[in-house]
């Protein structure tokens, strides 16, 4: 019981790294953008809150919205991203899901996180090259960084798991690694928002 739980988990983990299929775009999502930062000051871009995504983070400009709902084992669950392509090669990713309380039952907060990070990073060939164990608000986090060498990507990566809630902050180059300016100007400013 406990290795099909765990491979049910496992396949849930892997539809958080589908970025390539775009689902219906859901705009609806009630937001609030303003330039301040948590200390008043202007940043990289808007502090976008997402009300319904219980976050607030500084895109450096308007994300597109994506919602994809996944037939699971386990039922239906919504996969929804907020990506905005600032160029070619740079990409400012925040996405989450809820997942049902059985399957966080079943593993620990930091056990989910590395099975995310682990099932992301060896579908890609990437290899981490920095990561830390870290938390926001009392919630465990898992920060790394990645390479692929064969497509010259490049990932600065912030999971966290807030109660059901997955969420994952990325940045992801193609030309160099980003930036500890532009880590904390955008993975930085991502805070938990309930309403």
């Amino acid at each position: 019981m406990k290795k099909n739980s765990f491979l049910i988990f496992l396949s849930i983990i892997s539809l958080l790294i589908i970025t390539s299929c775009k689902a219906e775009q859901n705009n609806d999502d009630d937001v609030d953008t303003t330039n301040e930062t948590n200390d008043g000051t202007t940043a990289l871009g808007n502090k976008y809150h997402s009300k319904s995504g219980e976050f607030k983070i500084n895109f450096p400009g308007e994300p597109e919205i994506s919602t994809e709902e996944t037939k699971t084992q386990i039922g239906n669950i919504d996969i929804i991203q907020y990506m905005y392509e600032d160029t070619s090669s740079v990409v400012y990713i925040v996405g989450y899901t809820d997942f049902p309380s059985l399957v966080t039952s079943l593993q620990s907060s930091e056990q989910i996180l590395k099975i995310g990070q682990e099932y992301l990073i060896g579908s890609t060939g990437a290899k981490i090259t920095l990561e830390k164990n870290n938390e926001l608000s009392g919630k465990p986090g898992l920060y790394y960084e990645a390479q692929d060498d064969k497509t010259s990507t490049i990932a600065a990566v912030q999971g966290y798991l807030n109660d059901n809630r997955f969420f994952q902050i990325a940045i992801i180059r193609k030309d160099r690694m980003p930036t500890q300016d532009e880590i904390d100007n955008f993975i930085g400013t991502f805070e938990f928002a309930k309403n």
